[in-house]
């Protein structure tokens, strides 16, 4: 369902309910007197939220300590980190053998696939980021699991600065920067179109 309107209903809903306790949250939407759909589909939302919550509680304690740096990764040698965050760390690798030679981002993912459940949430973000073709959002490349079981996601390699350190150091004047915030607002729509939503959009995720 596209319409823009029930989409609005649902955010709304969701947005209200989320942060509830338990108990507050049935009686909310017990008393919801909007379309059922809306109230199916953030009951929905709602639960796929829990389960994340309850997953990232399994998070590998032991991640901090874990470097694949000098490693392979299928056809992928890892040189070093850029970045790690509570979610996982990003790898810089290369790809360098008789096909071609590619520099990408290695995402792991700070949790290993210990059940099923994680599993199957990991497939389903490959298909998704493989889904979302656009100039301005990374490409996935390719995806698999590390021998220790750690997810990894294969990125294109965005070798840039986050936008406000960007803006800042050029002195970027107010129409270029309106320039590229139209730019991520195009990305961040075409996301929402295919129906995914990046939960953690900030300066420091959008690269120029």
């Amino acid at each position: 369902m596209s319409d823009p309107l029930f989409w609005g209903a649902v955010d709304d809903l969701f947005t209200e309910t989320v942060a509830l306790a338990a108990a507050e949250r049935r009686e909310r939407l017990a008393g919801f007197d909007g379309p059922s759909g809306v109230r199916r589909e953030v009951e929905s939302l709602l639960t796929a939220h829990d389960a994340e919550g309850a997953e990232l509680q399994l998070a590998d304690a032991s991640l901090p300590g874990v470097s694949l740096i000098g490693r392979r990764l299928g056809p992928w040698a890892v040189v070093r980190e850029v970045g790690r965050g509570g979610m996982g760390a990003v790898y810089e690798a290369f790809r360098d053998d008789a096909q071609y030679r590619k520099r990408v981002a290695i995402k792991t993912i700070g949790r290993s696939l210990d059940s099923e459940a994680i599993a199957r949430r990991f497939r389903q973000e490959q298909r998704i980021l493989a889904s979302l073709e656009h100039p301005n959002i990374a490409a996935l490349i390719d995806g698999g699991v590390t021998g220790d079981g750690l997810p990894y996601f294969v990125m294109e390699f965005v070798n840039g600065r986050p936008i406000t350190q960007y803006c800042a150091e050029q002195r970027v004047p107010l129409k270029a920067r309106l320039d590229l915030f139209r730019q991520v607002c195009a990305a961040v729509e075409f996301a929402h179109r295919n129906l995914v939503v990046h939960r953690d959009i900030k300066p420091t995720n959008v690269f120029v």
